[in-house]
């Protein structure tokens, strides 16, 4: 592949995650392939070989959410901490898991 070509592919890539958290965080969808279709979509993407995988958006959503609903995570404290970002639930978990049984 062309350097040029696998630039705009990347470029293309983090463009359709950025798009496709803020859809996440502002419309509450929570299945990534529902937004990075929607994302692709509204940047005219027919090329799906530059879709993101589910961590790139994660990374993305954590950016947005602390740009621009920071202020909202904190007023709403522990209430909805699972739904941070979608799948952070089972991580917390496991880690809070981790710890059980061990002599403190």
């Amino acid at each position: 592949m062309p350097k040029e070509q696998k630039f705009k592919q990347q470029h293309m890539r983090a463009r359709i995650a950025a798009v496709a958290a803020r859809i996440m965080a502002e419309d509450g969808i929570e299945d990534f392939a529902t937004a990075k279709r929607k994302a692709a979509r509204q940047l005219g993407a027919g090329d799906t070989q530059s879709l993101p995988d589910n961590d790139e958006i994660e990374s993305e959503l954590r950016v947005y959410q602390s740009l621009y609903q920071g202020e909202e995570q904190r007023e709403r404290g522990g209430q909805q901490k699972d739904r941070t970002v979608p799948g952070s639930a089972v991580r917390e978990k496991s880690d809070e898991c981790e710890g059980e049984g061990e002599d403190t």
